[in-house]
């Protein structure tokens, strides 16, 4: 799966803009992020909410793209599932941390979180709630 350089503040930028488009708040914040970078919180017949952990050291744009396109795959999911479930995509898991008894879920995201403009690309052609 080689796909085209996405450029790390690019990739922050359009991320962002199609969260937006789709009625996905994102925010910083704290609570409920314990051991978490960031998470979407995937709320039943609604788009979700996408949180990003707020501490001193926020992330710069590479480790924010990566974020950003672990979580937009829970988007994609939550997606497939009618905004009612978040079902795994089929898409490949072989990229998931070794050792970690992960869901199908986590795994795709974890593998896909390495090609951000395949996700973007994906997540470009869902459409909006109101379409």
């Amino acid at each position: 799966m080689t796909h085209t350089a996405l450029p790390p503040t690019e990739c922050v930028t359009r991320f962002l803009q199609e969260a937006q488009r789709l009625g996905i708040t994102v925010r910083w914040g704290t609570e409920g992020m314990t051991n978490l970078d960031a998470a979407y919180h995937a709320r039943p017949g609604v788009p979700g909410l996408l949180l990003l952990r707020d501490s001193p050291q926020r992330p710069g744009p590479q480790q924010l793209c990566t974020l950003l396109a672990h979580e937009m795959v829970h988007v994609l999911q939550h997606w497939k599932g009618d905004l009612k479930a978040t079902p795994p995509l089929g898409w490949p898991r072989d990229g998931a941390p070794k050792g970690r008894r992960l869901s199908a879920q986590e795994a795709e995201a974890y593998t896909a979180q390495t090609e951000p403009a395949m996700v973007l690309k994906t997540i470009t052609s869902l459409k909006s709630v109101d379409e």
